[in-house]
């Protein structure tokens, strides 16, 4: 597997549990292994080796586990609060994993969201393979689809079905499924055979009705797709997305405009990065410019009396020149004096305000 650098605490706000190596501890009942069965009453911050869901999916690259701090899935669920029943599904970024945005993620299951972080394989990044190809057109949207899918039609990367997005979260959710039975996680899954699913087409086994998406920067690309391929619940864009041609949104983003994804579809942007005034033009072009300009939450964010569903904030990020990361990665999200990100009241806006 290569080195992957876990993060450093044990026990983490709320009681949920982090494995380190192969042990978690937590306050919710001591130690539980890795290959260990976790109940129901078990709130738990969980890393899964993605070999571990099929053996057949492999390590994502040495480069990924180096920038985003290790190549395993998070799973976090907080049995103390009243549960949604809605799974939450994070993609990271380009080059990063689910330990780079944990305080996201337990903050979505504070929420009460089954919450589902995907390591994948995200690396290069999609803008750095359609430079200096405006004559493809569709290049990004091909790009996402092989990822998300294992669709390979672009020649530029090579990303088997068994290695693709929605692969890798089926099998994610049985394995959490076999070893914590009763905790729901397969409550988003349809039956092998069901009537609603394709043989060979792992999102045909995901209700996706009750499962929301959110990403950064890539991430958020993929989540607007999913959303767009299978009227996800929810779709939170953070930092992204940015895909273009000749300084325009990718086709693929401006044929959203006339479709009802908009009013499930929720931005978070840094007034401070350089990829906001794309990443805002691509929101409108989907649509979301119908429900309102961009409200800014200020450096200090606050959202009460906001209907939009692009927020900026301009709260100042924890290391010089991570505005891009601000919104949502641990290493730059802001923090109050108590260790509390500072966006929190934001992050609770996009994952739980109405949609239309």
């Amino acid at each position: 597997m290569g080195l992957i650098r876990r993060p450093r605490s044990a026990a983490v706000a709320g009681g949920l549990f982090l494995l380190s190596g192969c042990v978690a501890v937590g306050l919710y009942g001591g130690e539980s292994r890795a290959d260990e069965p976790l109940g129901p009453d078990t709130g738990v911050t969980r890393w899964v080796d993605p070999q571990a869901t099929d053996p057949a999916i492999s390590a994502v690259s040495a480069r990924q586990k180096i920038a985003g701090g290790g190549a395993e899935h998070l799973l976090a669920f907080d049995p103390s609060v009243q549960s949604r029943g809605q799974l939450l599904v994070y993609l990271p970024g380009s080059g990063g994993t689910p330990a780079a945005s944990r305080k996201l993620a337990e903050h979505a299951s504070s929420l009460g969201y089954h919450v589902a972080s995907l390591a994948y394989h995200s690396w290069p990044p999609i803008g750095r393979l359609t430079r200096g190809r405006e004559d493809q057109p569709g290049l990004a949207e091909a790009l996402r689809r092989e990822r998300l899918y294992g669709e390979d039609t672009t020649g530029f990367i090579e990303v088997p079905r068994a290695e693709a997005v929605v692969y890798r979260l089926v099998k994610l959710l049985e394995y959490a499924e076999r070893t914590a039975p009763g905790v729901g996680w397969g409550g988003y899954l349809r039956p092998a055979g069901h009537a609603e699913t394709e043989p060979g087409d792992a999102a045909s086994r995901l209700r996706w009705s009750v499962i929301a998406v959110a990403g950064h920067s890539q991430g958020a690309g993929h989540a607007l797709m999913l959303g767009r391929d299978h009227g996800a619940e929810r779709v939170v864009m953070l930092a992204g997305p940015s895909d273009r041609v000749g300084g325009q949104p990718a086709p693929w983003i401006a044929a959203l405009d006339d479709t009802p994804l908009a009013g499930r579809c929720f931005q978070l942007v840094h007034r401070d990065d350089r990829l906001t005034p794309s990443a805002l033009r691509s929101a409108a072009a989907a649509g979301l410019d119908r429900f309102g300009p961009p409200a800014d939450t200020g450096a200090v964010p606050e959202v009460a009396g906001t209907t939009s569903h692009r927020l900026l904030t301009s709260a100042p990020p924890r290391r010089r020149g991570g505005a891009h990361g601000a919104v949502a990665t641990d290493r730059q999200t802001p923090l109050d004096d108590d260790g509390r990100p500072v966006l929190a009241d934001v992050w609770t806006y996009l994952l739980t305000a109405p949609t239309r």
